[in-house]
């Protein structure tokens, strides 16, 4: 094998089927070490053969198109560009130019992409995966493309179409990208991917043609068990396409969605008997209407009626009392909810995620009998003002709640630095989220016992709390995974601190006084 006159990367030649001549066992040594190839296997003949069937020239393959096969691969790979006196000549016969178009011409891009694969290579055999790699390592590169890519990736060779369309990859579809695209082409894309589960991007379709789409989406997908109509205008008409059609639907979401839930609506709902999982947030949702899903559909595993307003204890005990023995994830706006509620939350064994704003009406009880919840892992109790520094001590000093790794508790204003040292010490190595803002009580002490517990933490929120920030010095070493700080509103936290901190870890993001994101100039 030839040397490969790539520019900067004499360990590239064998991945990419340069020449395969006359190669050195010292150029391929990598190669061989990843692949478990032994490439003085391959022979001069058998590379000839590949060369005469694949004579096909790049004009030019960037770093950008292979970042995927560098971070999988650990290969160092400079800018891969070839001159126009060393291009690769036994690559590819189209010419590959960059396959990432702008996002601002993605939609475009692709409502001219055929669904053929190109007629210029002959690249079908199986021998002939993507860098010679086995099938299942060329998709799970493959994989780490979005699907705008992999619709443009598609057209490079009947080898790289194959795998851009492999089942999956597909298991969801994200709308968004094909509202330029006709119906016919709508059609024939979906015949390509029938396995499709979850649909995404329904609002981005435009209203006029919403219903032939649904039509066409709910026919073709015979698979699919979840379908988004966030903020979509959900009529009878399209509700009943999705419920005729979705046999295996188990997951909708209506959120935001301008639809009358009325006797006729949440009847032709619970028609769907293997439904789990709703998403009503920001939806008008009647008690009585909560009172009748409950009853008629089976079993219930997740619910989200945040910012659902007129909710009370008497629709959530017809809710809990039905559901208790399913119910994994549960949203709710607390704001004419009580601790009668809260008493019948804590008997949901099973629940995971137990998300509440507007506490306004719970006490101390509350907090007494979320204590029992052992699985919980996401927590949120916002603005509870009645919940007393002695209750929250005793609840996250709790060993039960040692799973958390995501809580917030903004705006309750006796959330003290002792029971931030409680929580840290209790679930600190596990937690990722944490948002206290607006918790007043909160000092530098309760900030050093964050940096000092929680190493793993991800997203740290403390808008509005009177701290000085003397130990962030200490973050890029004490908290490594620390990728969001926001510190909006901390009136005593030196902007010169917070350049300072992103100059030694350029990965994290901060938020400053004013609510700008933190630069590492002064200048902001």
């Amino acid at each position: 094998m030839e040397q490969s006159k790539a520019s900067g990367v004499e360990e590239y030649g064998t991945i990419c089927k340069t020449n395969l001549e006359l190669s050195k066992p010292s150029d391929n040594e990598k190669y061989g070490t990843i692949h478990e190839i032994k490439m003085e296997e391959f022979k001069t003949s058998d590379c000839e053969e590949y060369r005469t069937i694949h004579g096909i020239k790049m004009e030019e393959f960037k770093t950008s198109d292979c970042e995927e096969y560098r971070t999988i691969h650990g290969i160092k790979m400079e800018e891969f560009k070839t001159s126009e006196n060393e291009k690769c000549g036994t690559m590819h016969e189209t010419n590959m130019e960059q396959s990432k178009p702008p996002d601002v011409e993605k939609c475009e891009t692709i409502s001219k992409t055929a669904l053929e694969p190109s007629k210029t290579s002959a690249c079908d055999e199986p021998s002939a995966a993507v860098f010679l790699l086995p099938v299942e390592m060329a998709i799970k590169i493959f994989s780490y493309l979005d699907q705008g890519d992999l619709l443009c990736v598609s057209q490079t060779c009947k080898c790289w179409f194959k795998l851009a369309f492999d089942q999956s990859l597909w298991t969801s579809v994200d709308l968004e990208l094909f509202t330029e695209c006709s119906s016919s082409y709508l059609c024939n894309f979906l015949k390509k991917i029938p396995g499709v589960q979850r649909l995404l991007g329904l609002a981005n379709i435009p209203e006029f043609i919403l219903d032939e789409w649904l039509l066409i989406l709910t026919k073709s997908l015979h698979s699919l068990v979840e379908i988004d109509l966030s903020f979509c205008h959900v009529t009878l008409t399209r509700l009943n396409t999705v419920i005729s059609n979705c046999s295996k639907l188990e997951t909708i979401s209506l959120e935001g969605s301008a639809c009358d839930i009325d006797d006729d609506f949440v009847q032709l709902l619970c028609r769907a008997q293997q439904l789990k999982n709703l998403n009503f947030s920001h939806c008008y949702l009647p008690d009585e209407k909560l009172m009748y899903i409950s009853k008629h559909i089976d079993m219930i595993k997740s619910l989200d009626i945040n910012e659902v307003l007129y909710i009370t204890d008497s629709g959530m005990e017809t809710l809990l009392n039905a559901h208790y023995t399913s119910l994994q994830e549960l949203t709710l706006d607390g704001e004419d909810l009580s601790d009668n509620t809260i008493y019948l939350v804590a008997k949901c064994t099973k629940l995971k995620t137990l998300q509440i704003s507007f506490c306004e009406l719970l006490t101390d009880l509350s907090l007494q009998y979320l204590q029992n919840l052992e699985q919980l892992q996401v927590l949120k109790l916002r603005k509870g003002p009645e919940f007393s520094k002695e209750a929250f001590l005793s609840f996250l000093q709790n060993p039960n709640l040692r799973r958390l790794r995501n809580l917030d508790l903004s705006e309750c204003c006796n959330m003290s630095d002792k029971a931030v040292l409680a929580l840290c010490q209790n679930c600190g190595p596990n937690l990722e989220y944490l948002n206290l803002s607006w918790c007043w009580l909160i000092s530098e002490t309760g900030l050093i016992s964050i940096v000092d517990h929680c190493r793993n933490l991800k997203d740290l929120l403390l808008i509005g709390i009177d701290i000085n920030g003397d130990c962030l010095h200490r973050i890029p070493e004490e908290m490594p995974r620390l990728t969001f700080c926001d510190f909006e509103k901390c009136s005593f936290i030196n902007d010169e601190d917070l350049v300072n901190l992103v100059v030694r870890k350029p990965d994290i993001v901060i938020m400053n006084y004013r609510g700008e994101k933190c630069t590492n100039s002064l200048d902001f």
